[in-house]
């Protein structure tokens, strides 16, 4: 019962961030884009080029941090180079 419990508990999670990815996407098209009846494909794709663009946001930080800290130059560093 308790796996039952806890794969509800992940099911609604991941219903909850999809609704809110999407929801994003909306406002963006509806605030910052000012479409006034933005379709659904139009949202899930906004949704979707909002989410890689913070992705490699994310990851140019993240290897420009690696890269320039020297207390930083552990493990994955030294592989690569």
């Amino acid at each position: 019962m308790n796996e039952v419990v806890v794969a509800a508990v992940a099911g609604a999670s991941l219903a909850v961030g999809a609704a809110i990815w999407l929801l994003a996407g909306y406002l963006i098209q509806r605030f910052a884009f000012r479409n006034p009846e933005p379709t659904y494909a139009i949202v899930f794709a906004t949704s979707l080029s909002a989410s890689m663009l913070l992705f490699s946001f994310v990851a140019l930080l993240t290897f420009h941090i690696r890269y320039t800290n020297p207390s930083a130059d552990i493990g994955l560093i030294q592989t690569v180079r």
